[in-house]
């Protein structure tokens, strides 16, 4: 017991008491998640809409998702993270209620490009204001930490989810809205603004000079390239909530199933995250994201060979293990990357790499689908892990050259 209490302390301790409340926020805002897993399900059941004509509803929801990322990353340096996210929770919840109960196809495309827009507007405001709170040597525990929020909430909201969506589709909208301003009411509540440019001098603009905006981070090579892999990432985890629910249906699986299946990667990511984060701290970041990608595209693949609830199961539990590995990883190197005047903006662009993804992904993978099958699918998905893996390695020399000219004290090696 003691050597339990001893662990939560070297996990938990010496973060700031604001990162704790949106850390709550987070947890209860994933716990009412219920649209995203379902909702190409939803889509086709409900509303009878095609696999084709769900694909591009989905890429509108990565369309709005990309210009809010952009948003929401410059509102964030602008007008501050607070405001940022309480206008974004706002808003997303109004559409979520709106998307659940149009019936249109103009009007459902409308609305799920608003809730990729108000989603990823929060986003990089949230990532920029742990940034802002935390200092780097707790970065990676942080985000490590803060994603297994998110995924302890989705544990809980998936089984709950595939339950009530037997019963009655609209209430998954009613649910995930609800949980979303309750989220928001904790922050308006317990946060204040963490905005980077109260707690430390801004640059000095000379006069007739710009303030530096996206262009000065569009001219960081070193962090595109790593934004164009996790880009490539993004293509693949979408899959998750496009693709593999149109197979598994196909399979016979029910919802009640898929949400099981899909239980498996937030009770691992819980489980497993916490012990993670000593492993991942052993080796170079560049050495964690390389193999990260490689898991997922491994664990898509398997996908493509298992035809019932446990062998689907398991192929979770592989891309689950790159998960874990990725998401703190990838934040904790953006965060070191970015001046603290842009990190809204960093946060956004690394947002958007992820958006894009949203709006690739279900054109594409739909498409490979409908046209060449489940098995040209998921091998693409393997293939896509390979070029991460060896794309990681070979952009590591120019990433840990620019990290040795920023490192200050904390900042991990790569």
């Amino acid at each position: 017991m003691k050597t339990a209490l001893l662990r939560v302390r070297e996990l938990t301790g010496g973060l700031p008491r604001a990162y704790w409340f949106v850390w709550v926020g987070t947890l209860v805002n994933r716990m009412g998640g219920f649209v995203a897993p379902f909702l190409s399900l939803y889509l086709t059941q409900e509303r009878g809409l095609t696999v084709e004509a769900v694909g591009k509803v989905v890429a509108c929801f990565g369309a709005g998702a990309v210009l809010g990322g952009l948003a929401g990353g410059a509102l964030a340096d602008r007008i501050g993270r607070r405001r940022t996210m309480l206008l974004a929770l706002a808003g997303s919840a109004s559409v979520m209620l709106a998307l659940g109960a149009v019936r249109s196809v103009p009007l459902i495309v409308l609305a799920a490009f608003l809730l990729g827009f108000l989603s990823d507007l929060y986003r990089p405001a949230v990532q920029a204001m742990i940034a802002d709170l935390v200092p780097p040597e707790h970065r990676l525990r942080a985000f490590s930490l803060y994603y297994w929020a998110i995924n302890a909430g989705y544990a809980v909201a998936a089984p709950a989810a595939g339950a009530l969506a037997s019963l009655s589709f609209p209430a998954l909208f009613r649910v995930d809205a609800a949980a979303t301003l309750a989220c928001a009411a904790l922050l308006w509540w317990r946060v204040p603004e963490s905005r980077a440019t109260t707690l430390s001098p801004r640059p000095e603009v000379r006069s007739g000079e710009e303030e530096p905006g996206f262009s000065a981070v569009l001219a960081d090579g070193v962090f595109l390239s790593f934004v164009a892999l996790q880009f490539l990432l993004a293509t693949l985890f979408f899959q998750l909530s496009t693709t593999l629910p149109l197979q598994l249906r196909a399979q016979g699986l029910t919802p009640g199933e898929f949400g099981r299946v899909m239980m498996v990667n937030g009770l691992l990511i819980v489980v497993l995250q916490p012990f993670a984060l000593g492993v991942v701290r052993r080796f170079r970041r560049s050495h964690v994201l390389a193999v990260a990608g490689l898991l997922v595209g491994a664990g898509l693949w398997f996908h493509g060979s298992m035809a019932s609830v446990v062998g689907h199961q398991l192929a979770v539990a592989l891309w689950t293990l790159g998960e874990i590995a990725n998401a703190p990883t990838a934040s904790s190197v953006v965060a070191d990357l970015a001046p603290p005047q842009l990190r809204g903006r960093y946060q956004g662009v690394f947002t958007m790499s992820f958006s894009l993804g949203m709006l690739v992904a279900p054109l594409g993978g739909t498409s490979i689908l409908g046209s060449w099958g489940p098995g040209a699918l998921w091998r693409g998905c393997l293939a896509v892990g390979v070029v991460l893996c060896v794309g990681h390695l070979l952009i590591a020399g120019a990433r840990q050259r620019r990290m040795a000219g920023l490192r200050g004290p904390g900042i991990l090696l790569e």
